[in-house]
Order: C-alpha cells, then structure tokens, then sequence
C-alpha cells in the first residue's frame, strides 16, 4: 500500500482516515512517511484517544469525531 501512496503523491502525502479505529495503519504510513501529516475520523471517542497515544505519531496527526446528534 505505501509505495502505491509513494507513486501517487509523493514521499509528504496529507492522509485522511475515515474510520481509523485505533491508528494502527495510520502509524505504520506515518513511519513509512516521515514528512506525512494524517487526520483520523472516527465515531468513536474512545478509539480516537487510542489513536493519538502510539509513540511517534505526535505533532503529525490530528483526529476528530462527528459531531452526533
């Protein structure tokens, strides 16, 4: 997946995950990808605290939940 990222945009992709989950693969492009900035989506409160807590993600990520009502 992250050489097909690499052949469409470039070694600074700007990735947006719907339905990251815990930031699991957005961790791995975020390794892979060293100048890459992601957001994730996701409806869950929770699995979005566990999205912003791998090591290494840092400053690069931000993530955000639907507003629900």
């Amino acid at each position: 997946m992250s050489d097909m990222v690499e052949a469409l945009v470039g070694t600074a992709p700007r990735v947006l995950g719907l339905a990251c989950g815990t930031g699991g693969i957005t961790a791995r492009l975020l390794a892979r990808f060293p100048d890459a900035t992601s957001t994730g989506v996701a409806p869950d409160p929770a699995l979005l605290a566990i999205a912003q807590g791998p090591p290494g993600l840092g400053p690069r990520t931000g993530c955000a939940s639907p507003p629900r009502g």
